[in-house]
């Protein structure tokens, strides 16, 4: 463990970050990074015609869509409902083929400085996206399965952090930390059913040009998890993303896996089957 005179003298990690980087980077940077595997993976997938995925008997019909999906905002979050908004068009502008932005919540906290026109100020999202199949068929649980395989694969260059960890907010604080020191991208923890993947991680990304040999205090840290869902024959995506600032690292850790989980139990309470 660090020595609490050391630990007091952390850095923090976004000191300067408004200052020194764009925008737009700093607000998107999560999303462009999360895509990157997330969408490639899904488009990848749904390109590629597999026996598991179910097909129509010689005469009879395609499957039919799946009904639409209630996707109300969450407890403290605001909607950003402007379709045509600069947050929402630049979001949806980081989507795949078939990836679509379904809802962009803001927490209630920080809606203020997308109304006064401050998006560089933003540093806490939860996006909703859904993707489709090429006949807009319904997915099944084969096809959660290869997502899940695929975006695992995504995650094998990250650094694991230990089991015990995370049992101990000032342990995980502690291993939170260090990745960021090192620069390491860090996967926290996963979680697997037949109907979701959830996967919870730290990414670290120097501010300064050149990627080797960056100052600590010189490196943007950002949480995300990442629920994949099957509910109702869709397959969503529900994202949260949390850009530290001078809090603690395992508070943003605990926020985003916090903010998903309620989420996903929120929507799968609204679109019960009857």
């Amino acid at each position: 463990m660090i020595p609490i005179a050391e630990r007091n003298m952390r850095p923090t990690f976004r000191r300067n970050v408004f200052r020194d980087v764009p925008a737009s980077f700093v607000r998107f940077l999560p999303l462009v990074i999360l895509f990157l595997a997330v969408f490639f993976a899904a488009s990848a997938a749904l390109h590629h015609p597999r026996p598991a995925l179910a097909k129509p008997e010689p005469g009879g019909e395609a499957p039919a869509s799946p009904p639409p999906l209630l996707l109300r905002p969450p407890t403290d979050f605001v909607e950003i409902k402007e379709k045509n908004g600069t947050l929402f068009a630049e979001n949806a502008r980081q989507l795949g083929e078939r990836a679509r932005l379904l809802r962009l919540f803001l927490p209630e906290n920080q809606a203020h400085f997308y109304e006064e026109g401050k998006h560089y100020a933003l540093t806490r999202q939860l996006a909703v996206y859904g993707i489709a199949k090429a006949n807009d068929a319904p997915f099944n649980k084969d096809d959660i399965a290869l997502l899940g395989r695929i975006l695992e694969e995504g995650f094998l260059s990250f650094d694991k952090a230990p089991s015990a960890a995370l049992r101990d907010s000032l342990a995980l604080e502690e291993v939170l930390l260090q990745a960021g020191r090192d620069g390491r991208n860090l996967l926290l923890d996963t979680r697997s059913t037949e109907n979701l993947r959830l996967f919870q991680y730290q990414l670290a990304y120097p501010l300064s040009p050149g990627h080797a040999g960056s100052p600590a205090d010189d490196r943007m840290l950002t949480s995300l998890t990442t629920l994949i869902l099957l509910v109702r024959g869709h397959i969503i995506f529900i994202c949260a993303s949390s850009i530290n600032t001078q809090d603690p690292l395992y508070d943003d850790a605990v926020w985003t896996r916090d903010v998903v989980e309620k989420y996903m139990e929120t929507l799968l309470a609204d679109n019960k089957k009857n």
